[in-house]
C-alpha cells in the first residue's frame, strides 16, 4: 500500500498525498516556488514527510523576485553558451529587474 503524508496549507486545509509527490503536482498554476516548514524550495521538490506548505505566487512580491533571479541565471547560461570563456560572477534580482556581472 502506498504511504500517504499530510500536507497542511496556510488556511489549515489538509491534503493527503503519496510520499514523494512533487510540489508541482499539487501547486496552483501561478506558483513559482514554495515554503516547506518555513524554508523556500523549488516546485520539483518531492514531499517526504508531513509538512506545512505554502506556495509563492508569481503575482506576489516574493514570486517576482524568484522569477527575476531565475531569469538572471537563464541569461547567464545563454551568454556562457555563446561566449564559453566568459566568467560568471554575480546575478541578483533587483527592485526593477535583474542583472548579471560577467
Amino acid at each position: 500500500m502506498e504511504e500517504k503524508i499530510t500536507i497542511t496549507l496556510p488556511n489549515g486545509e489538509k491534503k493527503f498525498v503519496p510520499k514523494g509527490t512533487k510540489l508541482l503536482d499539487i501547486a496552483d498554476k501561478d506558483a513559482v516556488a514554495a515554503h516547506i516548514d518555513g524554508g523556500m524550495v523549488d516546485l520539483s521538490k518531492p514531499l517526504e514527510r508531513d509538512s506545512s506548505v505554502s506556495f509563492i505566487s508569481s503575482h506576489s512580491r516574493k514570486g517576482l523576485e524568484v522569477l527575476r533571479h531565475s531569469a538572471a541565471h537563464v541569461m547567464a547560461q545563454a551568454v556562457k553558451e555563446l561566449f564559453p570563456s566568459v566568467k560568471l560572477t554575480f546575478g541578483p534580482s533587483t527592485e526593477g529587474g535583474f542583472y548579471y556581472d560577467f
